[in-house]
């Protein structure tokens, strides 16, 4: 059957393309030509874009070789583009949070690192911000213009500590970024209204954290400024810049650890490792707890202090120390326990340096080789340095100050009160005592505690 070559026009919705379909001729029929194209275009209104080159190449293959060209793209509009308004582009952690999916690598995630919340540091980069930028008109394959129109973007605006300089965002302060509705801020606060668990995830924030709830076992805590917790505290790690307060208690199960630059201040405290770089004050007791301030430990007149080492480089004051039962308990004051620990650590080194020495000499009786007796050399050196810096640290152990430990109440037999390099071991029951050094003999005695006079009264002149 004859049938001349055609071709059927498949325009876009929008207006922007157009794709033809080119059937080849049949049995002697007319051929396709760009004359016929041009025709069928400017039948179907068909102006801009037209892409003569596809189509003479479409028409001679379909001509040439008898087969049908598909959905050949014969014409392309110009697509608008939108008007971009000004705005800031937060990068995208300040947007997106970490999810479990992020940290489980391998099925070894640890959940607790996953945070519900943001921190940033003074300074750092936020994002940027994007100028705007003008849209440009387009047009459809039939010639019609098409507005630009304009993208729909979020406008963020700046809050608080946020500074912007040469186009970048930056935080002015080291802090919790928030960001609420279209406005960003930086606060200085972490307040947490539930407890630390794993909706939190461990805490490690540059400022001060206010945690109204408890937290939990095994979460910790770090934090460039003070801490507070308004519940009971199931203490893990906890380290703090500034002061920690614990309005409640402190629990440390044994393993637990609390560390402030600043003062400490709880109800009680429990099984805890417990260091504070300035005072400790305690309403209730001390219980079970390796404890050290480089300030005053103060339990007031009722607090109670059972089991433990108490150390403080300045006084202790509580309700009473020890039990019946003669739990070990050691108070311990005007002792610097950093020193300590430092002086410590240098004894360990020189013990183990004049170990190592007295080998190298063993082994030079038997074969002496250059090479030992430069190690011999060296060890003695080492030693002599490592004893130079014990001397120094033997210095300042101990606070030249008169130093006091006040038990209000009852001190138990086997309490072992340390001042000053010195010892004394309680025997036997005492209520109401000062335990102080006694600088001409360096011994500890134990005195009765001075009941306060109250002051007295001048009699008034008669007239």
């Amino acid at each position: 059957m004859k049938r001349d070559g055609y071709a059927e026009l498949h325009p876009s919705e929008d207006g922007l393309s157009l794709r033809c379909t080119f059937y080849p001729p049949m049995e002697g029929g007319q051929l396709l030509t760009v004359e016929y194209m041009e025709t069928l275009l400017q039948q179907a209104g068909i102006t801009n874009g037209i892409l003569w080159d596809t189509i003479s190449e479409a028409i001679f293959t379909c001509n040439t070789e008898g087969r049908i060209q598909r959905e050949v793209l014969i014409a392309q509009g110009t697509p608008p583009v939108e008007a971009v308004p000004e705005h800031i582009a937060l990068k995208s952690r300040l947007i997106h949070r970490k999810t479990a999916d992020d940290l489980d690598k391998g099925g070894r995630a640890d959940y607790k690192e996953l945070k519900s919340y943001i921190t940033v540091q003074k300074d750092e980069p936020l994002g940027k911000v994007i100028p705007e930028k003008e849209g440009k008109a387009g047009i459809t394959i039939y010639g019609k213009p098409l507005n630009p129109g304009k993208k729909q973007i979020r406008i963020l605006k700046p809050g608080k500590h946020i500074a912007i300089r040469d186009g970048i965002v930056y935080a002015e302060h080291d802090g919790l970024f928030v960001l609420e509705g279209d406005t960003f801020r930086i606060e200085e606060v972490l307040e947490i209204k539930g407890d630390v668990d794993y909706s939190v995830g461990h805490i490690e924030f540059p400022g001060d954290v206010l945690i109204h709830g408890e937290i939990h076992d095994g979460f910790n805590i770090s934090a460039s400024g003070t801490v507070t917790c308004m519940s009971t505290v199931d203490a893990s790690e906890i380290f703090t810049k500034k002061d920690f307060i614990a309005k409640q208690g402190i629990i440390g199960r044994g393993k637990g650890i609390v560390r402030a630059a600043g003062s400490i201040t709880a109800k009680f405290i429990e099984n805890c490792t417990v260091e504070s770089l300035g005072s400790i004050a305690l309403q209730g007791g001390l219980f079970h707890c390796q404890t050290a301030a480089l300030g005053e430990i103060d339990l007031g007149d009722k607090g109670r202090i059972v089991g433990g080492s108490t150390r403080a480089f300045r006084s202790i004051r509580c309700g009473s120390a020890g039990n019946q039962a003669q739990t070990p308990t050691s108070l311990y004051g005007g002792i610097h326990f950093v020193v300590e620990r430092r002086l410590r650590f240098v004894e360990e080194k020189q013990l183990s340096a004049t170990k190592s020495l007295q080998e190298v000499e063993k082994d030079l009786r038997h074969k002496p080789t250059e090479k030992l007796f430069q190690l011999r050399a060296q060890l003695k050196q080492t030693i002599e340095n490592l004893q130079k810096i014990a001397s120094e640290l033997l210095a300042s152990l101990y606070n030249p100050e008169d130093v006091t430990i006040t038990i209000f109440g009852k001190v138990y037999p086997g309490v072992m009160i340390f001042i000053g390099g010195a010892s004394y071991l309680v025997e036997q029951e005492a209520t109401g005592v000062v335990f102080r050094i006694d600088r001409s003999t360096t011994k500890i005695r134990m005195e009765p505690l001075q009941p306060k006079t109250p002051p007295k009264s001048t009699p008034k002149s008669s007239t």
